[in-house]
Order: C-alpha cells, then structure tokens, then sequence
C-alpha cells in the first residue's frame, strides 16, 4: 500500500516582472500594479511608531506633504538657499505657524505689486 501525501494547495508564488518597469508598456505596468487597485484591508495596517509620528510632524511642519502637489496648477519648484539663511527662514515658519510655501509665496506677491 504505497500512499502520497499531497501538498496543501497553496497559492501560486507572485510573478516578478520580467523587465524593469521603465520599460514595460502601459498595458504591463497595469498588469503588475493592479494589486494596489484595491484598498488596503486593514488587518494588513499597524500604527506608526513614535519616530515616524515625529518625522511626520516636522514633515507637517515645514509643508512637505504628498498632497501639496496634487492640488490643480501647483508645480514644485526647487530653490538653493544659503544654509544660514535656510536656518533662520525655518525658525520664522515655525515661529509664525506657516509653511515653507506659504512664506515664499506671500513673499514673491508681496514683491511683485
């Protein structure tokens, strides 16, 4: 009496893309993203840590948020200030409860009456 035991079914391993997904085609990066079409269940989730909620705040704090560029007509722009003056330009954001965008922008209209 010869018996077999079989494997349980398990789910086929996923797929990694056979090229990277610079060159893939619209149709294949459809196809190998169309796991994040779908929410998040919960269960999956767990709360930041008391590091991330702090990198999170100052993030918060200086205007950095993945939502400012989602907004219609607002286009980031990249600005190189002296290390000094970046310093004191951080303190007058914080000290006047503003972002780094709104301070610059408040700035640049101010100057261009």
């Amino acid at each position: 009496m010869n018996m077999q035991i079989k494997p349980k079914n398990k789910a086929a391993p996923k797929k990694t893309p056979s090229k990277p997904w610079t060159r893939m085609t619209t149709a294949e990066l459809r196809e190998a993203t169309r796991e994040f079409d779908k929410p998040l269940p919960l269960s999956k989730t767990k709360p930041i840590s008391k590091d991330e909620r702090v990198r999170l705040a100052k993030a918060r704090q200086f205007g950095v948020s993945h939502t400012n560029y989602e907004r219609e007509g607002v286009k980031p722009i990249v600005l190189h200030l002296d290390e000094g003056f970046l310093r004191q330009f951080d303190e007058y954001v914080i000290a006047h409860g503003l972002t780094r965008e709104e301070l610059v922008e408040r700035g640049v209209r101010r100057e261009m009456v």
